[in-house]
C-alpha cells in the first residue's frame, strides 16, 4: 500500500530507521536533524504541502513521479518532477542538507543538467568533506562555500561540474578519479568500488547485499537484487553470496525487457510468459533464467577484456567498506571476509579465481564466439 500510494517517498524515514541512509559521506550512520525538519521528509507532508498532478507511466497504478510545485522557502514557485527516495537522500542527508524544498530544487537541477543523482550526491558530499578537512580551499572552489548543507553552494558546484569549469573539471571525472587528483589522503574517504562506480544512495555498510552486488556488478549499479529484506541488513557472508547466485540473471532479464522493477518485480516466470505472449515463442521460465544469466556472463567478458573487472577491482574503497558507527553493521565489516566471498562467488558463477568466465561456462550459455576473445584457442 505504501508503494502504491506514495512511490518511494517513504524511503527516507524507513531507511533511516535501519541506519541505511547515507549521511555526510559516510562520516556517520545516524542523521541528527531537528524533528520538525525531519517530519517534512515524510511522504504525508510532501503530498499535503507540495501540490501536484499525476505523471505516471502509461497504465501504471503506482502513485509517484507527480509533477509538483515548491510552495515554501527560497525556491517557491519552481515546478519539477517529485523526487524519488534516492534523490532526497542524495540532496539531503548525504550532503548534510536539512531543507526538503532545497533537496527538491537540487534534484531538479541535476535532471536539467543531465547528470545522475546518485553520483552527483556522492561527488558533492566528497567535495564538502574535502572542504571541511582543508583539502579544498576557497581558492580551489572559486569562492564557493562548500560547507555541509549549503544547498546553494551545491547547486553552483553542479553547474561547474556540468560545464567542466574550475573545480568542476576535476569533479566531473567522478569520485574515484577526483580523489586521486586532489591527493593528500582524499582517497581515504572517497566512496566507490575500485572499478570507479559509486553505490546507490544508501549506507551499504548496513546493507551488505547491495555493497557486495555493487562491487561485483558489471553494470556500474545493481546487477542482482540479492534479498536485502529477506536476509536482513548484515547477513552471514556465505548466505549473502548464495542468495546472490540464486537470483543472478533475473534483474538483467527484466532490464532487457524494459519493464518497471516496481511492477514486474523480477518475476522470471511472469517475464518469460510475457516474452512468449509478445513473440509467439514457446519461451519457458528456464529459458528466461538462461537468457538473464547469459547477459551477466557477456557483460563480464566485455569488462574483463577492457580491464574493468577482476579480483583486484571487485571490491569497495576504504570508506565504502568501512565500519559504521550505528546500525546492524556497527563494529563489523564485510571486507573482513572479502577474499572468501570472491572465491565462493567466482566458483558459483563458473569463473576462474581472477573473476574471468571459464570457456565451459561461456559455451554453456551459448557464448562460444566469446571464448576466443578471452581464452584464445581454448
Amino acid at each position: 500500500q505504501g508503494l502504491f500510494e506514495y512511490g518511494t517517498l517513504g524511503g527516507m524515514h524507513g531507511n533511516a530507521a535501519r541506519n541505511m541512509i547515507p549521511v555526510k559521506n559516510y562520516t556517520t550512520s545516524t542523521w541528527t536533524i531537528d524533528e520538525e525538519k525531519w517530519k517534512k521528509f515524510g511522504a504525508e507532508y510532501i503530498r499535503e504541502t507540495f501540490p501536484g498532478r499525476r505523471n505516471s507511466c502509461w497504465a501504471c497504478q503506482i502513485h509517484h513521479c507527480d509533477m509538483i510545485t515548491i510552495t515554501e522557502g527560497p525556491y517557491a514557485g519552481e515546478e519539477l518532477e517529485e523526487p524519488e527516495y534516492e534523490q532526497f537522500a542524495s540532496w539531503a542527508s548525504a550532503i548534510g542538507q536539512e531543507d526538503v524544498a532545497s533537496a527538491m530544487m537540487l534534484s531538479k537541477e541535476v535532471d536539467q543538467l543531465g547528470l545522475e543523482n546518485n553520483e552527483g550526491g556522492w561527488v558533492v558530499g566528497f567535495a564538502m568533506e574535502c572542504f571541511e578537512r582543508g583539502l579544498l580551499t576557497f581558492g580551489d572552489t572559486g569562492g564557493l562555500d562548500l560547507s555541509w548543507g549549503n544547498a546553494e553552494g551545491a547547486r553552483l558546484l553542479l553547474n561547474l561540474i556540468a560545464k567542466r569549469q574550475g573545480l568542476g573539471d576535476v569533479l566531473a571525472d567522478g569520485v574515484m578519479r577526483a580523489a586521486q587528483a586532489i591527493g593528500n589522503g582524499a582517497t581515504d574517504f572517497a566512496i566507490h568500488t575500485l572499478k570507479g562506480n559509486t553505490p546507490r544512495s544508501h549506507d551499504h555498510r548496513n546493507r551488505w547485499t547491495e555493497m557486495f552486488d555493487t562491487c561485483v556488478s558489471n553494470t556500474s549499479t545493481l546487477e542482482t537484487w540479492g534479498g536485502p529484506i529477506a536476509l536482513g541488513g548484515t547477513p552471514p557472508w556465505n548466505d549473502l553470496v548464495a542468495q546472490n547466485l540464486r537470483d543472478k540473471g533475473a534483474m538483467m532479464l527484466e532490464d532487457s525487457m524494459v519493464t518497471c522493477r516496481f511492477n514486474t518485480n523480477m518475476n522470471v516466470a511472469l517475464l518469460s510468459r510475457a516474452v512468449g505472449a509478445a513473440t509467439g515463442w514457446d519461451f519457458s521460465e528456464a529459458e528466461g533464467w538462461q537468457a538473464g544469466r547469459r547477459i551477466v556472463h557477456l557483460l563480464r567478458a566485455f569488462n574483463v577484456r577492457h580491464g574493468v573487472a577482476g579480483r583486484a577491482l571487485d571490491r569497495p574503497s576504504a570508506r565504502y567498506g568501512s565500519i559504521p558507527d550505528a546500525g546492524s553493521g556497527k563494529g563489523v565489516t564485510l571486507v573482513a571476509h572479502w577474499e572468501e566471498i570472491l572465491d565462493m562467488y567466482y566458483r558459483g558463477m563458473g569463473w576462474d579465481e581472477a573473476g574471468k568466465p571459464l570457456p565451459e561456462t561461456l559455451k554453456t550459455f551459448e557464448l562460444d564466439n566469446v571464448v576466443a576473445d578471452l581464452w584464445g584457442d581454448a
